[in-house]
């Protein structure tokens, strides 16, 4: 077995390990704001505990959903990578694009770790290790931990992509989610210009502006 694929095997496992935990972030937060809700309006008993559970859960679920969006390239952008360069420029557009999140990611990372002087104990992470929240108790480095995680996650992934732009991988495919459709530059169409796109990729009617 090459290395290649040990580490495929890898990738694999730890993005069923992120999505069963955004999934589950997910079904925390579905039922704790159902159990409000009818503990509300039905037997007017709200506990103090749910609200904070469905905020806490969707801060996970937002932060590993987005690492899952990165990884499948399924986050939104206004044009798919290589629409404004010519197809011997494509590799290298590719290359461009993932240098904003990796370097936003460097610095979030780095700003959740390290405080003014370096001191951790003055940074996001480490000022949160003081608190506790009101209702649950919990301390809130649990629930602050969700951004330098999401963050690291982004960059080791955004370097592996990076890398494998670099030693020459095959492009990723064309991309569905971009906002919208620019016609390739090395062959012009007959009708130039930007076309705005409806989600999954229908053409947005003037009834739906």
């Amino acid at each position: 077995m090459t290395a290649g694929r040990i580490g495929a095997g890898l990738g694999r496992q730890l993005f069923k390990i992120i999505l069963t935990l955004a999934v589950a972030a997910l079904i925390v937060m579905t039922l704790a704001t159902l159990f409000q809700v009818i503990a509300r309006y039905i037997f007017d008993r709200p506990p103090f505990w749910t609200e904070e559970l469905a905020r806490y859960a969707m801060i996970w679920a937002g932060t590993l959903g987005a690492v899952l969006a990165f990884w499948r390239g399924a986050d939104p952008f206004f044009t798919a990578p290589g629409t404004f360069f010519p197809s011997r420029w494509r590799r290298a557009s590719f290359v461009i694009a993932l240098l904003p999140p990796l370097i936003f990611s460097a610095a979030l990372l780095f700003t959740s770790l390290s405080g003014p002087r370096m001191e951790f104990s003055r940074s996001f992470l480490g000022r949160n290790l003081t608190r506790d929240s009101e209702g649950l108790q919990i301390n809130m480095a649990f629930v602050a931990a969700s951004v330098p995680l999401m963050a690291l996650l982004v960059l080791l992934i955004g370097l592996s992509k990076l890398i494998g732009l670099l030693r020459g991988d095959p492009l990723p495919e064309a991309a569905q989610h971009a906002l919208f459709e620019v016609p390739d530059m090395g062959n012009p169409p007959d009708q130039p210009g930007l076309t705005m796109k409806a989600p999954r990729d229908r053409p947005i009617t003037d009834d739906q502006i």
